[in-house]
């Protein structure tokens, strides 16, 4: 893979609600949550180009330089601007790893406290911790986190499959 990087805007801090606002719900009165996310490079692929063939060039879209690592951000930011837009005082989400990450993230950047579930395993613990997570563990059958950025529960999901939120 070669390092030749093709930008895909000239305004590389503008954020994905800024470059894209005509096509997402989003008015002039919804608060943009951003962390400037978006126009990540694309890398041009020498040897897939080559082994495809027919002059065709291959480029690879490098996420990993999104503010979380994740491509995930890229819809972070929307929900998260529309969460406040509505005056949600916290975020929740269930995952194990790269959407706590973001919304731990950008719960932050809005000022708001984030919850996270977690199955019982390890899995995804390093990706919350990373984005600034505090880790609890889950009390009797249920529990109510709060935090900033985030407190993060880890449960079972069995009990809870037919959960409405």
């Amino acid at each position: 893979m070669s390092i030749n990087a093709k930008s895909a805007s000239t305004n590389e801090t503008r954020g994905v609600i800024e470059r894209y606002r005509a096509f997402l719900p989003v008015s002039e009165t919804t608060p943009i949550i951003s962390l400037g996310e978006g126009n990540t490079p694309l890398v041009y692929a020498a040897k897939l180009s080559a082994r495809i063939g027919n002059g065709c060039a291959v480029y690879i879209k490098n996420e990993g330089l999104n503010p979380t690592g994740s491509f995930k951000d890229r819809g972070m930011t929307v929900a998260v601007s529309k969460a406040v837009e509505n005056r949600a005082r916290a975020l929740i989400c269930a995952s194990t790893g790269n959407t706590s990450a973001s919304a731990a993230a950008y719960a932050a950047k809005a000022g708001i406290p984030c919850a996270v579930i977690l199955p019982a395993v390890e899995i995804g613990r390093n990706a919350v911790i990373s984005a600034g997570a505090v880790v609890r563990d889950a009390v009797a059958d249920h529990c109510l986190v709060t935090g900033n950025p985030a407190q993060v529960v880890k449960t079972d999901y069995a009990g809870y499959r037919n959960l409405s939120v």
